[in-house]
């Protein structure tokens, strides 16, 4: 199985929203009264957004947002073959946000 890292698009983190795992839309529903698939890839759009690709397909979005000066918000949600491939995307999407953080 093939992992990528690649920045993420609007058309990316829709699909993954609207296949989302049930832990992570669980966890959604608990911090977001109404949304939609397209609400939640905009709202992850406001910062560093990254999709792990599985195989060439969307499986994993994840970044991390400055909401005031030094507080940042990270997050991640996924397909169903996210959870397949935990560890792989975990060690890639550190590596994709140290170097998003990074001043060079």
């Amino acid at each position: 199985m093939t992992v990528r890292i690649i920045p993420a698009t609007l058309c990316d983190l829709s699909y993954i929203a609207a296949n989302l795992r049930p832990d992570d839309r669980a966890e959604i529903d608990c911090q977001l009264d109404h949304w939609s698939p397209a609400l939640l890839a905009l709202t992850a759009l406001q910062g560093f957004a990254y999709v792990a690709e599985l195989d060439g397909n969307p499986e994993a979005g994840f970044g991390a947002a400055e909401k005031r000066g030094g507080l940042w918000i990270a997050w991640n949600w996924g397909t169903r073959h996210m959870k397949e491939n935990t560890v792989t995307v975990h060690y890639l999407a550190s590596l994709a946000l140290k170097r998003s953080a990074s001043p060079n």
